[in-house]
């Protein structure tokens, strides 16, 4: 008897760590997954942002015929673009036309 509860223990144990471990998320994997961001800075130039977080939508303030914020789900490279002539259909655009000014 106790030698079986020693399996069984050892088997809970082992359970739970395999269990613990299917919920871990990698911080590779987060920046893999993340977009890249584009401002419309001028009426002719999109501005590549730093970071995987998406600008402020309230920064949109003047008229443009361009929405204010573009992202791709991979870098397309530069860090300007021109809005009539982008590399690749963006994954978000905004709703909000204008140029972006903080």
């Amino acid at each position: 008897m106790n030698n079986f509860k020693k399996v069984a223990l050892s088997l809970l144990v082992a359970g739970l760590a395999v269990g613990f471990s299917a919920f871990r998320t990698s911080d590779k994997k987060a920046d893999a997954l993340a977009n890249t961001y584009y401002i419309l800075s001028s009426n002719t130039n999109y501005q590549k942002v730093s970071g995987s977080q998406m600008p402020n939508l309230e920064g949109c303030r003047e008229t443009a015929d361009h929405p204010c914020v573009i992202s791709f789900a991979s870098d397309p490279g530069p860090s300007n673009l021109n809005p009539t002539s982008l590399p690749a259909t963006p994954n978000f655009q905004s709703s909000e036309k204008g140029v972006w000014a903080p």
